[in-house]
């Protein structure tokens, strides 16, 4: 988030509480505009997989774009009826994710990793 460059302290008439007052104002209006359009991944290091598609039982590996291996993953929006998960059958590294659609039918997912 950027912030326009904050004034220095000049009085030209009035008292000082009164000039305070003003650009305390003037502060607090602009961060409040700039923190209501924050989004998920201004907040939460994270990063936001493009749509997979994961046939029934199907093993997917997803190149890791984060530092670290991720913490965990929240599935944001899917189609189709099937259950994807962490994959059991390879440990995540710095390099690869591994995710599972464990469900019958065809699925169509993005996921959030979370550092």
């Amino acid at each position: 988030m950027k912030f326009s460059q904050f004034k220095k302290f000049t009085m030209r008439s009035g008292s000082v509480e009164d000039y305070l007052s003003r650009s305390l104002d003037r502060v607090l209006d602009e961060l409040q505009r700039g923190l209501t359009k924050l989004t998920f991944g201004d907040n939460i290091d994270s990063f936001e997989s493009e749509e997979i598609i994961f046939s029934a039982g199907e093993n997917k590996n997803i190149l890791n774009k984060l530092t670290t291996i991720p913490s965990g993953y929240i599935v944001k929006w899917q189609r189709g009826n099937g259950l994807i998960t962490a994959s059991s059958e390879n440990d995540w590294t710095l390099t690869n994710l591994y995710m599972k659609n464990n469900g019958s039918v065809e699925v169509t997912a993005k996921i959030i990793f979370l550092r």
